[in-house]
């Protein structure tokens, strides 16, 4: 095997794993958006206590959803680049 072809074996190595990263973390993203909002659901139906500590637990999973995001988007950029 050339430079050339350890070169290109290498980036299409690497696409792989990128599409493999995205595609986990695509699935982690809508399970994620979908547990958001059953728990947005519940804390419709509670009061005191528990909804406030329900509205902790929503606040965290909604910044776990941005980072989620971010990461798919950044990904999506990665893999892009290493399409050209």
């Amino acid at each position: 095997m050339n430079e050339a072809d350890k070169k290109k074996f290498s980036l299409d190595t690497s696409i792989q794993k990128i599409e493999k990263n995205l595609n986990k973390a695509t699935e982690a993203l809508a399970k994620n958006e979908g547990h958001t909002k059953e728990l947005r659901d519940l804390i419709g139906t509670q009061k005191g206590f528990a909804k406030k500590e329900l509205m902790k637990v929503l606040k965290k999973s909604e910044a776990h959803i941005e980072e989620l995001q971010d990461h798919v988007k950044q990904g999506t950029v990665v893999l892009n680049e290493k399409k050209d």
